[in-house]
């Protein structure tokens, strides 16, 4: 972390007017920002001669640094920064709030003062944005209320889980085969009858585009294809899940299929990638912004199945690319994908499917072992093909005699780092 120069520590606050709102906080909001930026603080120990921990405070693990940077909001004299709405003294050079980690407190200030302008505090729990902050007490917040902060870190919520998955055992067993086929037909259909209807959106459109176009087709196969409506209750885009622990409230699968044959807690995941490298949309992206959310519990954490399609725009196949890549990949160290099985050839006659089984690198919260384990998750990968456009009719130059046309290149092989 880099020190922010003293003036445009004060510039940036003054611009976003924290001297008049965002630094009107209470000492137990401050003291709970020290809390935790005690590790951020950690640099700063050594200056201090405070390296050395107290025994409560190795309990705690916690820095006896955080109470002077407590020391340092709530006095201004010392160079810090007022939780009362005023700015603390600023040295002309050289001065105290840069030495005292003045930085760090400023960097909070300016996140708070941006933050105030809406008139809440944000909370640090995922899915929370936006919602005010707890009624604060003259000596505190009030009895009842929590306090947090806007952080990267995530908590998780067991209640959320214990809730969602009572009286169920987890992972549920696994769907049969054939009818993960013929899930595939159905998508493989929906996109065929997009080709027809809507070729344009399909070629340039953003990922999200297609995806509505998707939801769209799926859920009026309904009314059209019987096995589909047996099969399926309904398809929704975006529908907000749950993370394996619950930390995470907010996760939005781009497809989810509601089976007629499992509770729609917990529907048939389908995340969506377009492949077109013109774009920056390459197998990494695939698999770092897709495949992986399987792996570590954010989507299909309750299943041992679920689906990944490719909206390709430069003809590339599973085959030709997607296990190539995966292949190589097992060379890594650690292997990022935790593969388990490739697929030795198509997993269907007429569609470009493929099957990949990955480990899954979390347990069951409250579970016991071994009835914490998820065990390996089945991915199937449907990569879609947009149709290219009809090259115009070239017209000959009889002028000039026809020159000999140039072979184009294949389709190479993607390298490993995509």
């Amino acid at each position: 972390m880099t020190a922010m120069p003293q003036g445009d520590f004060v510039a940036e606050l003054q611009r976003y007017g924290a001297d008049t709102a965002a630094l009107r906080l209470r000492d137990s909001v401050v003291q709970h920002f020290c809390d935790v930026l005690s590790t951020e603080l950690a640099p700063w120990a050594e200056r201090f001669g405070e390296s050395d921990r107290s025994g409560a405070d190795q309990q705690a693990g916690r820095l006896p640094l955080a109470r002077r940077a407590h020391s340092l909001w709530v006095n201004p004299d010392a160079g810090g920064c007022s939780p009362t709405g005023r700015l603390g003294k600023v040295p002309a050079s050289g001065g105290s709030l840069r030495r005292h980690g003045g930085d760090v407190c400023g960097k909070v200030g300016l996140s708070l003062a941006r933050t105030s302008q809406s008139g809440t505090l944000l909370v640090g729990n995922p899915g929370s944005a936006g919602r005010a902050a707890p009624r604060m007490g003259t000596h505190g917040p009030a009895k009842g209320a929590s306090i947090g902060v806007t952080s990267t870190a995530y908590t998780p919520r067991l209640e959320q889980i214990d809730e969602l998955t009572r009286g169920l055992e987890l992972p549920f067993a696994a769907l049969d085969e054939e009818h993960l086929r013929l899930i595939g037909e159905a998508l493989a259909r929906a996109w065929s009858d997009l080709s027809d209807t809507q070729e344009a959106v399909l070629a340039t459109g953003s990922e999200a585009e297609i995806n509505a176009l998707m939801e769209t087709r799926l859920c009026q196969l309904l009314d059209e294809d019987p096995l589909w409506q047996q099969l399926v209750r309904t398809v929704t885009r975006g529908k907000e899940t749950v993370s394996f622990n619950g930390s995470r409230l907010e996760m939005r699968p781009d497809l989810s299929i509601h089976l007629s044959t499992r509770t729609p807690s917990f529907p048939l995941i389908v995340e969506c990638k377009l492949i077109d490298p013109a774009s920056g949309k390459t197998n990494t992206l695939y698999c770092n912004n897709g495949l992986k959310r399987f792996l570590s519990g954010d989507y299909g954490w309750g299943v041992r199945e679920s689906f990944m399609l490719a909206y390709v725009r430069d003809q590339s196949t599973t085959a030709s690319c997607l296990s190539p890549f995966l292949q190589g990949s097992r060379t890594l160290e650690p292997e990022p994908y935790a593969i388990v099985d490739l697929p030795p050839s198509a997993s269907h006659p007429t569609l470009d499917l493929a099957r990949t089984a990955h480990n899954r690198a979390f347990k069951y919260p409250n579970r016991h072992p071994p009835k914490d384990e998820p065990g390996p998750i089945a991915i199937w990968h449907l990569w879609l093909q947009v149709a290219l456009p009809a090259p115009l009719p070239r017209v000959q130059n009889l002028s000039r005699p026809a020159r000999r046309r140039r072979r184009g290149r294949g389709c190479d092989l993607p390298p490993v780092s995509g």
